[in-house]
């Protein structure tokens, strides 16, 4: 691992094998105890098979517990560079051999595992409803929160609620949108990922109107670090229209051509 110096290893489901295994405190079944702790405080996804053998042992567990940042079900998009194969001992139904695939994958954008929320309301008030989104964004559990009007049955108005969170905050999300919106279920939309840019926050100097003034932007850049888009902060747009009398769309246009200007000489 060391000599080929990967940005980051994925594995596809790990294969754990079947029947019993002989250990210290008797027979058990595969996977062996030691193994499925392994497994479980691991990012690592597993299936029994496909052969009544044990071909996942706690050593190679906790090898690829360490090395591996994610499991994909499916080998993901990428660019071939190289294949080796490692051979097991034993002789086995199926080829008993570990595949290493290096490569490329074929997005410069990041992958990101996501779960999407809906549910549809027809007797909430619109303060409620934007204290609702306003509350989830700045707790942080929400990457992001969409509500659409929509024609209910009988001719009622209403709306549909749509929350992005992440894996591990969609139990809690859950709850916090049953409890502020009283509705009864919540719909899981199957999203296997997005891909997104980088992005970051840069604090940039402009003159504008005969004075200099500080504004945050947005930069989304892809994994090699090309520029996709700035974007101007909203509020410190405002502040520098309200100061100069200059029209806030013109100084928010001046300040992305500045901003463009600036981080592309970096």
């Amino acid at each position: 691992v060391k000599s080929l110096s990967p940005e980051r290893i994925i594995s596809t489901p790990i294969r754990t094998g079947g029947g019993f295994v002989e250990i210290h405190h008797g027979k058990y079944p595969v996977p062996a105890p030691a193994t499925l702790e392994i497994l479980r405080k691991s990012n690592l996804l597993f299936r029994g098979g496909p052969v009544e053998e044990e071909l996942l042992t706690p050593t190679g567990a906790a090898i690829l517990a360490h090395f591996v940042e994610k499991s994909e079900n499916f080998i993901p998009p990428m660019k071939t560079r190289a294949i080796g194969y490692g051979a097991g001992s034993r002789d086995l139904k199926v080829p008993n051999v570990l595949r290493v695939i290096s490569g490329e994958l074929d997005s410069l954008l990041v992958e990101d595992e996501i779960v999407l929320l809906e549910t549809n309301v027809d007797d909430i008030t619109p303060e409620i409803l934007g204290h609702f989104a306003e509350e989830l964004m700045l707790s942080g559990m929400a990457r992001d929160v969409s509500i659409i009007p929509a024609l209910m049955k009988k001719g009622r108005s209403g709306h549909l609620v749509r929350v992005i969170t992440g894996p591990e905050g969609a139990g809690e999300v859950s709850r916090k949108m049953v409890s502020e919106l009283g509705t009864l279920g919540i719909r899981i939309i199957p999203v296997k990922h997005r891909l997104i840019a980088l992005r970051r926050i840069e604090r940039i100097e402009v003159k504008i109107g005969g004075r200099t003034h500080e504004v945050s932007v947005k930069v989304a850049e892809d994994s090699e670090g090309n520029i996709l888009n700035i974007s101007p902060e909203y509020e410190d747009c405002r502040k520098i229209h309200e100061l100069s009398g200059i029209p806030l769309k013109d100084v928010m246009r001046i300040v992305e051509e500045l901003a463009y200007q600036r981080v592309q000489r970096r």
